[in-house]
């Protein structure tokens, strides 16, 4: 008389174990890839398509119906006090991209410095604060609306302001 033990074997449902595991990678690598809609990789539709995609003159910024999409803006470096040179080189680069003078800004974003260590520090902060509010004195037909950041890094030198500008 042969007793039997109770426990099955259970090697036969490794397979299944296995599919099932797949399965759901694949189901969780599917819900998160990112899909770029057609239209989007720079090209340029001409007028009598019917797309409602098109670009604008000069080459970095492209209208959808739904979405504005912004390849590149103003970025560069200037001293705390030097609200006179970023002017200057704000209306070159809108001329160079032929930004007419109606054009306001979307975003602007001054990054201050920190300590010598990395640590946050209030000078970093009051600087790009009273940065801010000069340039909205200063230019407030571009800045009308504009949502602002205010924030530190370790790579911005002492005394200095990195400052980023995206346009609409």
């Amino acid at each position: 008389m042969k007793i039997k033990s109770g426990l099955e074997d259970s090697s036969s449902q490794a397979g299944w174990m296995f599919a099932d595991l797949f399965l759901a990678l694949t189901v969780i690598f599917l819900a998160t890839v990112s899909f770029i809609p057609q239209g989007t990789q720079g090209e340029s539709k001409s007028q009598g398509t019917s797309t409602s995609t098109q670009s604008v003159q000069n080459g970095n910024v492209e209208k959808n119906d739904e979405v504005l999409l912004i390849s590149n803006g103003f970025i560069g470096e200037y001293s705390v006090d030097d609200r006179t040179t970023f002017i200057q080189d704000l209306n070159n680069y809108m001329t160079g991209k032929g930004l007419p003078n109606s054009t306001s800004a979307l975003y602007l974003e001054v990054i201050g410095h920190t300590t010598e260590y990395g640590k946050p520090n209030d000078n970093g902060n009051l600087d790009a604060l009273k940065f801010v509010i000069e340039l909205r004195k200063l230019i407030p037909n571009i800045l009308e609306g504009t949502n602002t950041s205010i924030n530190l890094s370790p790579d911005v030198a002492p005394e200095t302001l990195r400052v980023k500008l995206t346009f609409t």
